[in-house]
């Protein structure tokens, strides 16, 4: 009926149903494809949350197909939209994509403290991660609570927990990669390269633009169209 209509938002809402469905029967490749369909859909409808939806839906099929670099700009886009527009559901599933990212990375306390984070500002807003996507997290995070025994996980995540939501967010975007990391040596799928766009407002996020000077910038430099579909420009 989307198509029918032309409506945009229904066909990828469509898409992004049929990507979970894919998910959860074990073809990531084809969850990846519907998602990064929906995610083209969003931006041309310019529908911020949308995008930010589908950034975080692709950004954690990635680092489970070893791309951490792809994943990390992915968080970092929906991450800003959350901060910037208010979405505190974004925030909290951006701060736990970076947990995820730095238990996959080895950086352990980084990973808890991100995950306490993210639980208190669910907590606070009244939000609940769906069943499906808390056991899925709770998988990605048991490799780091191993690693840093009981004592310092309950300590990492308080600290987590006391932080500000900007603070949060500040120490996520600050999370890198490391590109010596085994992850990383292993090739990326199609699905999971950045294209152009991706890396140019990856980019200008790693160094604290709000979505205003995003577009600032992308009209400044001729790419207004390019860098600002989908993004809030307040």
């Amino acid at each position: 009926m989307g198509h029918e209509l032309g409506d945009p938002y229904l066909i990828a809402s469509s898409l992004t149903g049929l990507a979970i469905i894919a998910r959860d029967a074990g073809d990531e490749s084809l969850a990846r494809a519907h998602h990064e369909e929906a995610l083209s859909l969003h931006r041309t409808a310019r529908n911020p949350q949308g995008i930010a939806q589908s950034l975080i839906a692709l950004g954690s099929l990635s680092p489970e197909a070893g791309a951490l670099a792809p994943a990390h700009a992915r968080f970092a886009e929906s991450l800003a939209i959350g901060r910037d527009l208010g979405f505190r559901e974004t925030v909290a599933a951006g701060l736990e994509g970076f947990a995820e990212l730095a238990a996959i990375d080895g950086q352990p306390d980084r990973a808890v403290r991100l995950a306490g984070a993210a639980d208190i500002v669910r907590h606070d807003s009244g939000l609940v991660m769906m069943p499906t996507e808390h056991t899925r997290h709770e998988r990605m995070l048991e490799p780091a609570r191993r690693s840093l025994g009981e004592t310092a996980v309950a300590t990492a995540w308080e600290e987590g927990r006391a932080m500000f939501v900007d603070e949060a967010i500040e120490y996520a975007l600050a999370t890198v990669p490391r590109r010596d990391g085994p992850a990383d040596r292993r090739p990326a799928q199609d699905g999971s390269r950045l294209t152009p766009r991706e890396r140019e407002v990856a980019a200008l996020i790693a160094r604290g633009l709000t979505n205003q000077q995003i577009a600032a910038w992308a009209a400044e430099h001729g790419t207004s169209d390019v860098l600002t579909s989908g993004r809030s420009t307040k």
